[in-house]
């Protein structure tokens, strides 16, 4: 439903009201956002108002057909004339139906903010249903019987790190705690060792500015991991460590 103000506000965006309803107006204006937000997307409507229709070139006789007319009119004669009662109607009839218009668009406009904003509503409630979904297949994965979990942890460092390997499916998942992000170009990367064999990587990852950052992965098939280890790498990771492990834990 409009309010009365909604009309007016139309009206005053078409700069059609008197001086004491403009005073009247701008006076409830001041202390009303929902108003001011609606005069501001009327002007802007307004503005645009001029370019809704293509421009049409007038005939060449239209300027000499309105030359003649206007020259059978005394300017002094006119002046004295009452106005036409069916010119004043007119346009009245023209003013009511272009704030008509305009609250229609206003209505229109507030009708795609709220169809705008149901449509980010339900794209942060799929986003919702996406973690969660996320969340309980972790949780799942953590919880899983086959399971492995081990801590990476270091003597000389405050990070520590904990490593989950379901040793049916491969799937690796890392959680580190308290590690500040890799330097510029470098990057930090997570190693399963076999007993007695050499490092195979589980891929690179980062942390956020927190210090925390999860990394999941999934080990090669026939390699039984023995050991999970961290390192600092170049950007994109290394075919083989090329640092000492600043994280290291041993799976029993």
């Amino acid at each position: 439903m409009t309010t009365a103000w909604q009309e007016t506000a139309a009206a005053y965006a078409l700069d059609a009201l008197d001086a004491p309803e403009r005073a009247e107006f701008e006076s409830m204006l001041a202390s009303s956002e929902e108003a001011k937000q609606d005069v501001a997307e009327l002007r802007e409507v307004v503005s645009l108002l001029a370019y809704a229709t293509p421009a049409v070139t007038p005939p060449a006789s239209l300027r000499a057909r309105v030359l003649r007319e206007a020259g059978q009119v005394s300017p002094i004669e006119a002046a004295r004339r009452a106005p036409n009662a069916s010119v004043v109607r007119r346009s009245a009839v023209y003013l009511l139906l272009a704030a008509s218009i305009v609250g229609m668009i206003v209505i229109g406009g507030r009708y795609t903010r709220e169809r705008d904003a149901r449509l980010s509503l339900a794209s942060t409630a799929d986003s919702l249903r996406q973690v969660v979904a996320s969340r309980d297949v972790m949780i799942n994965a953590l919880l899983a019987p086959e399971v492995t979990t081990v801590k990476l942890s270091s003597t000389d460092r405050p990070p520590t790190a904990r490593m989950y390997w379901n040793r049916t499916t491969g799937q690796v998942i890392l959680a580190a705690f308290q590690l500040p992000p890799a330097r510029e170009g470098r990057t930090y990367q997570l190693w399963g060792i076999a007993k007695g064999g050499a490092p195979v990587s589980l891929g690179t990852f980062n942390t956020l500015p927190t210090g925390e950052g999860r990394h999941i992965a999934v080990a090669p098939s026939g390699l039984t991991i023995s050991v999970g280890a961290v390192t600092e790498e170049p950007a994109g990771g290394s075919p083989q460590p090329t640092t000492t492990p600043f994280l290291v834990g041993q799976i029993n």
